[in-house]
């Protein structure tokens, strides 16, 4: 028991870590000029698409750091992929 509460402080500590500071509804608006959607988190990943700034998206995921960058997946009305947290913020 003492090793399962143990595991569970662990895996929540984990994911609050990972958490990205855009909006506690989880929705966030692109702040870079254009910014290429992949299909996975890291520049080695293919680019599936390309937001504007001022699209509004919905982050599904805490961030993955890679490149330099920390990745975060996301959903727009059409696509989903994965962007650089970098270059998104709040819902203004």
């Amino acid at each position: 028991m003492k090793k399962i509460l143990t595991l569970s402080i662990c895996l929540i500590l984990l994911v609050s870590a990972t958490s990205i500071p855009v909006s506690a509804a989880q929705f966030a608006t692109v702040t870079a000029d254009v910014l290429n959607v992949r299909s996975g988190p890291g520049l080695s990943h293919s680019v599936i698409g390309k937001l504007y700034e001022g699209d509004r998206v919905q982050v599904l995921s805490g961030s993955t750091p890679s490149d330099g960058y920390n990745w975060v997946e996301i959903w727009d009305d059409n696509l989903h992929g994965w962007v650089a947290v970098e270059y998104l913020g709040p819902i203004g």
